[in-house]
């Protein structure tokens, strides 16, 4: 078997684990660890799929104190996944240190309308500087008028902010394929904040802001694969 299907990526190596009866390895690949499932095919593309995906990266987030995830998976042969992760090693270390010992909290504003205007300048720019400069201009140009708010209120808690004028979410239930784009903040703290942090956004809470976490740090995982 050439390929497997990575999950995360983490700096330590632990035993294999079973989740949702789904056998997950971690193999060390360079300086990291891949979570990987060894499997004759790719999953197929599907909700449920993607529910046990995100159940199978919570599960190994709660018992280590570092995760990447790989969002959606990655089917990739062996020796690619090697020499992606050389490839990408200074970034993915980066992240991991960024990420270690905190987690993500993210808040969505269902209902609010988009923004006609998403800078596509952030997709070209990934140093932290101007990343966060830009993220500060969506956040006042693209995003609904309580996301300035709550990032003050949270803004002593907080390591890293993401903004997404226009995340995916799915609508409606579960088994709706239906997507819409509502605007989102994604907030990097640590573990140990978790109940301040739900605390000072209680009172934002409503209809048409909805807080959510503590989750794996998806939010805040660079794509090791561009």
């Amino acid at each position: 078997m050439s390929h497997v299907y990575v999950l995360a990526l983490t700096s330590h190596h632990r035993p294999p684990i079973t989740i949702d009866g789904r056998r997950i390895e971690f193999v060390r690949v360079e300086n990291v660890c891949a979570a990987i499932e060894r499997r004759d095919a790719p999953p197929a593309v599907s909700e449920a799929e993607l529910r046990s995906q995100h159940d199978i990266v919570t599960a190994i987030f709660n018992q280590t104190d570092e995760l990447l995830p790989v969002r959606f998976g990655a089917w990739i042969d062996k020796q690619e996944l090697s020499n992606v992760l050389a490839r990408q090693q200074t970034a993915i270390v980066e992240a991991l240190g960024l990420v270690r010992g905190r987690v993500q909290m993210t808040i969505r504003f269902p209902g609010s309308r988009l923004a006609a205007r998403t800078d596509q300048q952030s997709r070209h720019h990934s140093g932290p500087g101007t990343a966060y400069l830009q993220s500060r201009r969506n956040t006042e140009q693209g995003m609904p008028d309580e996301a300035a708010a709550l990032t003050g209120a949270v803004r002593d808690l907080i390591v890293a902010e993401r903004v997404s004028p226009g995340s995916q979410a799915r609508a409606g239930s579960v088994d709706s394929a239906r997507l819409q784009q509502i605007p989102a903040l994604y907030h990097l703290i640590s573990r140990e904040a978790v109940t301040a942090y739900i605390t000072v956004t209680l009172p934002f809470r409503s209809a048409t802001v909805t807080v959510t976490g503590p989750w794996p740090p998806f939010a805040f995982a660079p794509d090791p694969w561009l």
